[in-house]
């Protein structure tokens, strides 16, 4: 009699054991399937955006080239001209993928190139991203389209513009498109450019010798 109760008791904690595993075994299942989540900046908020050509950059921060459009000067060079303050958003910045390189549309006006250094730093959740999908190659070095699935991963997380990349691939003489926040707390009359983040770096190009050519300016009438 006793050894049937401990036969019983058995079959009853292995099939216990049995109906809980599955359940078990479901909570461990890796989710590969579940998107990344896109990083938030609740802390922060917009300031501008800008392109330019890395001269430098590492896992902490890019160096970022500007080459602004500034109005010709009569007589020369403008001894009081200040440094643009990317704090302002200014647009007038050289941007080989816009229309006519970004130039303003002034031809009243003569503009010449003037370009400054920029030392921006990432944060923590900072994202790089390519425009465009990095060409594929099959064994034989054939360019190859991606599947419809792996570009969708190329693109996760979903929200972010372009496509996935890393910090490694910002190297000098790419071309990027920065997109610059800053701490909201930090009122808008005492900001510096020292208090400017990367919230994401837009790698457009990574050979500067190798971009769309500018129009000649249009011969005044």
């Amino acid at each position: 009699m006793l050894a049937l109760l401990s036969r019983i008791l058995a079959a009853a904690v292995l099939g216990s054991t049995l109906l809980t595993y599955p359940v078990w075994a479901d909570d461990k299942k890796p989710t590969t399937d579940t998107p990344q989540k896109a990083p938030t900046f609740p802390g922060y908020v917009f300031v501008a955006d800008v392109v330019g050509e890395v001269v430098k950059a590492d896992e902490d921060s890019i160096t970022l080239r500007v080459t602004w459009y500034e109005p010709q000067i009569r007589g020369g060079n403008n001894p009081n001209r200040i440094r643009p303050n990317l704090n302002r958003n200014n647009r007038n910045f050289r941007n080989p993928f816009a229309p006519n390189m970004n130039r303003p549309n002034q031809p009243q006006v003569q503009w010449k190139e003037r370009r400054e250094d920029y030392v921006l730093k990432y944060l923590p959740e900072s994202l790089v991203r390519l425009k465009s999908p990095p060409p594929k190659y099959d064994e034989n070095g054939k360019k190859i389209p991606y599947t419809p699935k792996e570009l969708n991963e190329l693109r996760q997380p979903p929200g972010v513009t372009g496509y996935a990349a890393s910090r490694s691939d910002v190297t000098t003489g790419s071309i990027v498109e920065l997109i610059l926040i800053r701490d909201k707390n930090i009122p808008v009359e005492k900001a510096t450019e020292g208090d400017l983040r990367i919230k994401h770096a837009i790698i457009l190009s990574h050979n500067a010798n190798n971009l769309p050519q500018e129009e000649p300016p249009k011969k005044k009438n």
